[in-house]
């Protein structure tokens, strides 16, 4: 189970704080009064108090096939441990954040540092224009979220691969202009922005560049066990240095945005934005809770043939490149920063 130390003292698994575990869990459907069952349970066959999380872990212990059985764990039902488990597997939201943070700093740190500055100066003055020298960034730093009143976002660079999921927190936002950066496709989140529309004005930039065009396909999504037996340490993003959480704005749900996104429904969408030119149809990377947000997504975004064709871009599910780390891109082009942002999201959610 792990080292028990501080933890073990400071949180014992009772019935009285369990009433909020569902909610943050992201799981609505389940009730405190069953998990609290588990807990109990867990207590009686351990009599040694332990955190939350080891608790879990011990619980599900009975039901992993290698680990052999405990016969009183075993009577908590399977539905409930199925739940449970499916939580367990997800890293906490912020996890990803951090390590898509840190690699793309190590890109440019000098000028990330520098963007983290005028973004931070950017969201404590209440700015409502911003405009960032990204240079050879891949993408631009979470805390972009935090500057909930901006309204115009210029970006400058040739390196943008993308965005943070964290833009679409920026509700007033009507003015996107990364024109001339090239970027190779956008979060399921920027849809959240509803003041943005396909217009010169308000959504201006690259089409040439976007995934599903010309001969640019989509990277298929690793699975969790394939990114964690590949993924690298420069992909990482951590080179065992312990990640600075503080302040990092969680990623969730790219639908219901209140449960952890998982792995499994980890997808690439072609979203519209309202308008009517090429610019309406955006390859979106998203990542959801469940199969039913991710079908609700789906249905709505999902764009007819003739869109498609209009858009001069490829339906996503049949224009993949079905495995990018075969195709020998150099070691910094955006081919291969896309690939190692799947591997850093799908090994960590």
């Amino acid at each position: 189970l792990g080292s028990r130390g501080s933890a073990r003292d400071s949180l014992h698994p009772s019935c009285s704080h369990l009433d909020n575990i569902p909610r943050t869990m992201g799981m609505a459907n389940l009730k405190s009064d069953e998990l609290s069952g588990a807990f109990m349970i867990y207590k009686k066959v351990y009599s040694e108090p332990v955190c939350e999380h080891e608790a879990m872990l011990a619980f599900l212990m009975a039901y992993h096939p290698r680990l052999g059985a405990q016969s009183n764990v075993r009577k908590i039902p399977k539905p409930l441990a199925v739940k449970i488990y499916s939580f367990i597997r997800r890293s906490p939201p912020f996890l990803v954040t951090s390590k898509l943070d840190a690699y793309f700093r190590e890109q440019d740190p000098n000028t990330w540092d520098e963007l983290i500055s005028q973004i931070m100066i950017a969201a404590d003055r209440q700015e409502n224009t911003l405009t960032l020298e990204t240079k050879s960034l891949g993408s631009i730093p979470s805390c972009i979220g935090k500057c909930t009143e901006l309204k115009k976002l210029v970006l400058r660079g040739n390196g943008l691969v993308t965005l943070p999921s964290q833009i679409g927190k920026l509700s007033k936002l009507s003015h996107l202009q990364s024109y001339c950066c090239a970027v190779l496709f956008y979060p399921f989140e920027l849809l959240n922005c509803k003041s943005l529309y396909v217009h010169g004005d308000s959504l201006y930039i690259d089409l040439s560049s976007l995934l599903g065009r010309r001969d640019r396909k989509f990277p298929s999504i690793p699975s969790a066990f394939e990114s964690g037996a590949r993924i690298s340490k420069q992909a990482s993003g951590v080179t065992g240095a312990r990640q600075d959480i503080k302040g990092l704005d969680a990623t969730h749900c790219s639908w219901c945005q209140t449960a952890w996104p998982s792995s499994e429904f980890t997808t690439w969408l072609q979203g519209r934005f309202p308008g009517g030119d090429r610019r309406d149809v955006l390859p979106l990377l998203a990542r959801f809770c469940s199969q039913t947000c991710l079908e609700a997504a789906c249905r709505k975004h999902t764009p007819s043939e003739d869109a498609l064709h209009k858009a001069k871009m490829k339906a996503c599910a049949d224009f993949l490149a079905k495995d990018m780390s075969k195709h020998g891109f150099p070691s910094q082009s955006k081919e291969t920063v896309c690939y190692d942002m799947l591997q850093i999201i799908q090994s960590n959610s």
